[in-house]
């Protein structure tokens, strides 16, 4: 009798432990699965956020709204092109607009540099923002100086435009920044092709006026 209950427990630790490992071998499967959805929706948010901001391929048309474009070519980008042509100088200009004369959106790089004498060379440099390339350049001759303009300092680009848009929240056709009578101003271009609003910005003093 002895060795039948031996046997008999010997049995049922056997199938006691087939039980358990079967049971952790479930629950592990169990925790992959429910692991791998969350980990492709991961993924599929971060590519969606990518993406939002994808810069055009093709220039865009001339009614285009340009707070909805992101040109491959940068305005730092065109300034370190203009400066590239032009040799270092006063970078006291720089402009994004539809060029009639061409045909299509245009940087204009502005960049002072030394002349002969008393007088300096004013060179106007034209970039495409979606290939880089310089598509002209012209040189005048002038007595006057010029601050150079810096693109992160006192106030950078999407600062000034977000205050101007707080102005006239519209459409966005053209924009500049520049050194001008002894100041530093942003210029936005704001509503549509035909009746648009010129909005300014103080990038020092942060004031917003409108003409």
């Amino acid at each position: 009798m002895k060795s039948v209950h031996r046997v008999a427990g010997g049995v049922a630790t056997a199938l006691m432990t087939l039980w358990m490992f079967t049971a952790c071998a479930t629950e592990d499967n169990d925790s992959t699965d429910t692991s791998e959805p969350g980990a492709v929706e991961s993924n599929d948010a971060s590519e969606a956020s990518e993406g939002s901001d994808e810069a055009v391929s093709d220039m865009p048309e001339e009614d285009a709204d340009l707070r909805e474009v992101t040109f491959p070519v940068s305005a730092q980008d065109a300034v370190d092109t203009a400066t590239d042509e032009t040799g270092e100088g006063e970078v006291h200009a720089i402009e994004l607009d539809h060029d009639s004369d061409v045909g299509s959106w245009t940087y204009s790089v502005k960049v002072l540099t030394a002349g002969d004498e008393d007088k300096h060379d004013d060179h106007k440099v034209i970039i495409d923002p979606v290939t880089g390339e310089v598509i002209s350049q012209e040189t005048d001759q002038t007595s006057d100086t010029e601050e150079a303009i810096d693109l992160d300092d006192p106030m950078t680009y999407d600062e000034a435009l977000e205050k101007a848009t707080g102005e006239v929240d519209d459409a966005l056709r053209g924009w500049k920044y520049e050194w001008d009578d002894g100041g530093f101003e942003y210029q936005f271009d704001l509503g549509s092709m035909e009746d648009d609003t010129e909005v300014s910005v103080d990038p020092e003093s942060g004031d917003v006026t409108t003409d």
